[in-house]
């Protein structure tokens, strides 16, 4: 076999700049154990802070390795908000719209 890239993919939806840290952690992880060559693909809506964005693209070249982010707002937001429309209980569920981008990949 040649060199396979791998590809692994996050959904993050992260408002309010916490989860990224435990996206970073596995990511990091990854990057540590995985001698091939890898990208990550990083699902997100428009609300992920810059500086978010900028310490996952400072990550991934410690590594020497590539991470391309999808913003899925415009192409995903509307069918998440139609889905809550339609389920009013998911509002106080634990169902969120990370979980929703994750279902999507």
């Amino acid at each position: 076999m040649g060199d396979e890239r791998i590809n692994v993919c996050y959904g993050i939806a992260d408002t309010k700049g916490t989860y990224s840290k435990f996206a970073g952690t596995s990511i990091c992880s990854l990057l540590e154990n995985t001698t091939g060559s890898v990208t990550v693909h990083l699902i997100h809506d428009n609300k992920m802070p810059e500086r978010n964005i900028r310490n996952f693209q400072k990550l991934v070249r410690q590594y020497d390795q590539e991470i391309i982010f999808h913003d899925i707002s415009e192409r995903w937001g509307y069918i998440w908000e139609r889905i809550r429309n339609r389920l009013p209980g998911l509002a106080g569920s634990r169902c969120t719209v990370g979980m929703f981008y994750r279902l999507c990949i």
